[in-house]
């Protein structure tokens, strides 16, 4: 692992933390999280609801609202298609409660992606044309299903809607389209359920009359929701989603004490509501996903959309299960196919034809984290799932070699496609014919910084922070020759104390790469130890 200083101008810095009164190592953690003015570093560090742009600036949203009112006073069966990953099943739970909430009839579908394919297809929406569905609305996918949606029109037709964040890869895009990369919005970081969020708030604010501050006071829980779906995605923690996420968080701290609130969004909020808490005790329940439930339904789903009490108890009984079963099964596959992980080279590839699909993603979340390498995993019937540490465009390398794939798309650092099995020893050539030679990991610190200049006024800034992620990662330094003194589980270093792996709990002299956590934890990342001339890792 290398590690790398970021520049900072010293001018730049001393200026900005004379005009906002902070210590200079903080103006320098600003800085390099580009907030270079007051207006940026308020919003970052005070953000406000009048910091949220307006649904209305994606350019389609008008008339997205007037069909649906539309559909409305027609009595028109509507139905929220979404996606089976957490994002997209936030989406669809903050869709269908405003569509409900509105007078629409709704319903929800989420088809079985590992078999039916990411986004619509044609087996499901003939067998909602059947049942007399005459709207659907997509939540999270379909931005790449033109073809799909427009037969729907067609040959059904329904009214098809699509909102989405995945970036297009075709120049053939619907008309109905709700996508912050494609449709002018001034931001275009949000996930799928923030997308949901915004459509919902336009449906909800034109269809009942209600200013904004009416509808983020009467629906906080589902910002709040819409939080832990942008936790979930790695969405981007700057601008907008750094807005909606912070204020989410806060609405579900304070829905933990708010008589009357929903119960099921209460329950969920006492698990946790600082970031550390959501990925450990949130994200594994609302990823769970129970094989058992009739096609087209999602117990994370039915489960927010619940309200009464003993069923709400009794689904997130079924969903911790489900996370801990999900848990060992994962382990298993990763312990049993050890022998077929190539970390040769610079990305990290297993490919086993045993590999269920819905565990390629996660297997390759995995890998990435172990071996700290961007890392592809390719199963049963060529499905194939990129999880790339930060900085990397897996998505540009797989859209050079698209005529590989029968389908592909997703983000920069997660993607995925579908080639066929014999094709798969070529897909590895070409994607790594395409990774640059200088894909190695290179850790980035904000500042050299010595750890006994760390302060309690230090600390309650960088709390002010949070919530870390994507775009704004914990505070990172290097310090140089720092005296060890080994106890359980750590180490001191003067009176500070940091968590570090055993191989580091040695006396000595150390040159130390450190972060500090959102629990205000001191994390060694990595070290080197000069006296015995040799570098660890954590």
């Amino acid at each position: 692992m290398k590690w790398q200083v970021m520049h900072v101008d010293l001018d730049e810095r001393n200026a900005l933390s004379k005009k906002l009164g902070v210590p200079p190592i903080i103006a320098t953690l600003l800085l390099n999280r580009g907030l270079d003015t007051e207006d940026k570093v308020r919003e970052y560090l005070e953000p406000k609801l009048d910091d949220l742009h307006s649904p209305w600036k994606f350019s389609r949203m008008e008339q997205l609202v007037e069909d649906v009112r539309e559909s409305i006073e027609a009595g028109d069966k509507i139905v929220v298609w979404g996606d089976a990953d957490a994002d997209g099943r936030i989406a669809t739970v903050v869709l269908v409660t405003v569509l409900r909430y509105v007078g629409a009839d709704v319903d929800y579908f989420i088809p079985d992606r590992y078999k039916k394919g990411f986004g619509l297809n044609r087996e499901d929406i003939e067998l909602l044309a059947s049942k007399g569905v005459r709207f659907i609305i997509t939540v999270d996918c379909a931005t790449n299903n033109k073809e799909i949606a427009d037969e729907a029109v067609q040959r059904w037709g329904m009214k098809v809607w699509v909102t989405d964040h995945h970036l297009p890869t075709s120049k053939e895009l619907s008309d109905n389209l709700i996508n912050p990369h494609v449709d002018g919005y001034p931001y275009e970081y949000l996930v799928g359920s923030g997308v949901a969020y915004k459509v919902a708030q336009a449906i909800a604010t034109k269809l009942c009359d209600m200013d904004d501050m009416t509808w983020y006071e009467k629906f906080s829980h589902l910002m709040f929701i819409t939080a832990l779906g942008t936790i979930a995605d790695k969405g981007y923690l700057l601008g907008e989603n750094r807005t909606l996420v912070k204020l989410g968080l806060e609405r579900g701290e304070a829905l933990r004490h708010m008589e009357g609130s929903p119960f099921a969004y209460r329950m969920m909020a006492e698990r946790g509501t600082t970031y550390t808490a959501i990925t450990n005790n949130v994200l594994p329940v609302i990823n769970a996903r129970d094989p058992d439930i009739a096609e087209g339904r999602d117990l994370v789903v039915e489960y927010f959309l619940t309200d009464e009490r003993r069923a709400v108890i009794e689904i997130l009984g079924r969903l911790e299960f489900l996370a801990q079963s999900w848990m060992r099964r994962l382990n298993f596959y990763l312990t049993s196919l050890g022998e077929f992980v190539d970390n040769s080279s610079r990305v990290v590839f297993l490919a086993h034809k045993d590999i269920p699909a819905n565990l390629v993603g996660p297997l390759a979340n995995r890998l990435r984290e172990m071996y700290d390498k961007s890392a592809i995993v390719v199963g049963e019937n060529g499905k194939g799932e990129v999880r790339a540490v930060e900085g990397m465009n897996f998505f540009n390398i797989l859209k050079e070699i698209q005529h590989m794939f029968s389908s592909f798309g997703g983000h920069p650092e997660a993607c995925g496609f579908t080639t066929h099995p014999r094709l798969i020893p070529d897909v590895k050539k070409a994607i790594l014919e395409r990774v640059p030679l200088t894909s190695h990991r290179v850790m980035l610190a904000d500042a050299e910084f010595i750890p006994k200049f760390l302060t309690a006024e230090i600390f309650n800034y960088i709390k002010r922070m949070q919530p870390f992620g994507k775009g704004n990662p914990p505070p990172m330094f290097v310090a140089y020759r720092q005296k060890f003194n080994p106890v359980e589980k750590g180490v001191f270093i003067g009176k500070h104390f940091f968590y570090c792996p055993k191989e580091f709990r040695k006396e000595g002299y150390w040159d130390i790469l450190y972060k500090i956590t959102d629990r205000r934890e001191l994390v060694i990342i990595d070290a080197r130890c000069e006296d015995e001339g040799s570098t660890h890792r954590a």
